[in-house]
């Protein structure tokens, strides 16, 4: 599951999620350390993010989670425009013309298509490599496409 799920440690004395996920992800780092394995955590980010006009995550939206940036060696964060553009189906305004809305409706498909299926891979930290953006495009077997945007 993801890391708003894990419940607390009846054991702990902390009150409140900030510290529970603090503690979860300090645990996880020393597991990983005692056992010499990666692993993988998963978080939702919170909603506001997705209400301000740029919806492209950052590091500061995983601010919720303590000390995150410290203990995580790569922190990864996924975006998909697919959704986004879904959401925002063009609606013919009363000012514009048919082959405005026409013009307009097109372009809306065209960027559809282009990122139907793609995922942005945002590598935001690091701390063994390159930052920056990987998109990934998807069918129905798996990975299709590659493409490094550093």
């Amino acid at each position: 599951d993801y890391l708003q799920l894990i419940s607390e440690n009846p054991n702990s004395h902390n009150n409140g999620r900030s510290k529970i996920h603090s503690e979860t992800t300090k645990a996880l780092k020393q597991l990983a350390k005692e056992l010499d394995v990666p692993v993988l955590l998963l978080a939702r980010l919170p909603a506001p993010c997705c209400d301000r006009a740029n919806k492209y995550p950052t590091l500061g939206d995983l601010s919720f989670i303590n000390e995150i940036e410290d203990v995580a060696d790569t922190i990864l964060l996924l975006f998909s425009h697919e959704k986004y553009l879904e959401e925002n189906f063009p609606l013919r305004t009363t000012e514009e013309s048919e082959k405005e809305f026409t013009i307009r409706h097109d372009g809306w498909c065209k960027n559809l298509e282009r990122v139907r299926s793609q995922v942005n891979v945002i590598i935001a930290k690091n701390s063994n490599g390159p930052e920056g953006t990987v998109i990934l495009s998807l069918n129905a077997f798996g990975l299709e496409n590659f493409h490094p945007m550093v």
